[in-house]
């Protein structure tokens, strides 16, 4: 079963709109086909994103999880507050969101301590700021995400955060913020590597 498309026929603009029109069956369908369509591509799958969030409402987090689980890759998930969904305007989800959380089985699915996404700014030099960013990083799992991509005229028309992407780019292309990293005494690590945990490989 395919999601209800929007008046244009095409998959809903925003997170609100999917939680609001897809329903769990579909919305279980078009994750599966995802998965399915890369590993036959031949793409190495290290693990599963929510995109914008859409799939950490409680309406589909249970479907994200099972399929994690079944195809046995980590899930992008962020250990998360009560507090913290009340800051985030997602207090009427908190219950629902927080007895789903409880349910994992935390040795076989790892969660994310702390998330650092707000990164897309306006600088054209972002090293120090990513020093900055590192410098707080407290123990536990950390997602830092961020958004390289080379500058172009393409890019310049469908972003207008292109100058950040492009800082982001220019910021991560050498070894310096690794390095400044391992440092602190930061041990950095891919998705890669949790999936492989949690295979036993």
């Amino acid at each position: 079963m395919t999601p209800e498309p929007d008046k244009q026929g095409y998959l809903w603009h925003t997170r609100e709109d999917a939680i609001r029109h897809v329903t769990e069956e579909a919305a279980r369908g078009e994750m599966r086909a995802q998965i399915d369509t890369a590993l036959a591509a031949g793409i190495d799958v290290t693990h599963i994103d929510t995109h914008m969030g859409s799939v950490i409402h409680p309406k589909f987090l249970p479907t994200y999880l099972s399929l994690a689980a079944e195809y046995e890759v980590p899930a992008f998930l962020p250990r998360i507050t009560r507090a913290r969904l009340q800051a985030l305007s997602q207090g009427d989800m908190a219950d629902a969101y927080l007895q789903a959380l409880e349910a994992i089985d935390a040795s076989k699915v790892p969660m994310l301590d702390q998330i650092i996404i707000e990164t897309l700014i306006a600088k054209q030099d972002k090293m120090d700021f990513y020093r900055g960013l590192i410098d707080v990083i407290e123990p536990g799992l950390t997602h830092l995400l961020f958004h390289p991509a080379k500058d172009s005229e393409e890019l310049s028309a469908i972003a207008d955060t292109h100058d950040s992407r492009h800082a982001d780019f220019m910021a991560f292309r050498g070894p310096v913020l690794r390095e400044y990293a391992e440092q602190q005494g930061i041990r950095i690590i891919g998705y890669r590597e949790l999936r492989d945990i949690m295979r036993g490989e």
